[in-house]
């Protein structure tokens, strides 16, 4: 049975085979950044308050102020649907209709 350390010799050994340019073992995940001038951009968009944006998202309202002064960055399933907002808010306006609907 392998070991915890075999394992992670082994994943070293892949780094540096993807780095040299062999892509059968190794796998990019490409990281999307969001910024404190996307989330204020993001909540722009919408034309609603801070106040309005976090009730309507499920946002903390103390934890949109802090992303938005650039005290702290969103993570896991808020950045998640900062991202979606940013990108398709029509998807997540019909998502939250239809939760809405089903709610009834």
């Amino acid at each position: 049975m392998p070991t915890r350390d075999s394992h992670v010799v082994q994943g070293m050994k892949d780094a540096v085979a993807f780095a040299r340019g062999n892509t059968t073992r190794g796998r990019i995940h490409i990281v999307a950044r969001l910024g404190a001038s996307d989330v204020v951009s993001i909540r722009m968009k919408t034309g609603l308050s801070p106040a309005e944006f976090a009730r309507r998202y499920g946002f903390n309202l103390s934890s949109l102020r802090s992303w938005e002064a650039r005290r702290h960055r969103p993570s896991g399933a808020a950045k998640t649907l900062l991202l979606v907002l940013q990108s398709a808010p029509r998807a997540v306006a019909r998502a939250l209709a239809a939760a809405q609907n089903l709610a009834a």
